[in-house]
């Protein structure tokens, strides 16, 4: 689906890395595969619901060493940072807001699921994917 969702725009590249490499996967060893390949630094974009549990990544007190991670957060959306593990709540001073646009794949899951329309939500090709996959619906027993 991510394929199908970049197909002909030429600004985004899919790197199979991550799903080419037996389970399991881990960020800091994609970090380091491209740290080999790469001349320069390497921000690694990660979302507010990412934020409890970051330091519970894989090799984390390295990984922070080796890249910048960059939080988004979507405006008006709230952190506690004094509930955050404290090497991560510098993260927290840095924070990039982006506009709410109402679009969350809680929100694709649960319109396929009820047969509905991903018009607005996803690129088309990934639309007729769900739909001819039956992505998201109930299984029957």
């Amino acid at each position: 689906m991510l394929r199908l969702a970049v197909a002909g725009d030429e600004l985004f590249e899919v790197d199979p890395r991550e799903f080419d490499r037996p389970p399991p996967s881990y960020t800091f060893d994609t970090v380091a595969e491209l740290l080999r390949e790469s001349d320069g630094p390497i921000a690694w974009i990660v979302g507010t619901d990412h934020l409890s549990r970051l330091h519970t990544w894989h090799r984390f007190d390295e990984l922070q060493r080796m890249i910048r991670f960059v939080v988004m957060r979507r405006a008006g959306e709230g952190v506690d940072r004094d509930a955050l593990d404290p090497r991560v709540r510098p993260l927290v001073d840095a924070m990039i807001e982006v506009p709410a646009i109402g679009i969350s794949s809680t929100l694709v899951r649960a319109r396929a699921r009820a047969g509905r329309s991903l018009e607005g939500l996803v690129e088309p090709a990934v639309a007729r994917y769900i739909v001819e996959h039956q992505l998201y619906r109930p299984v029957m027993a």
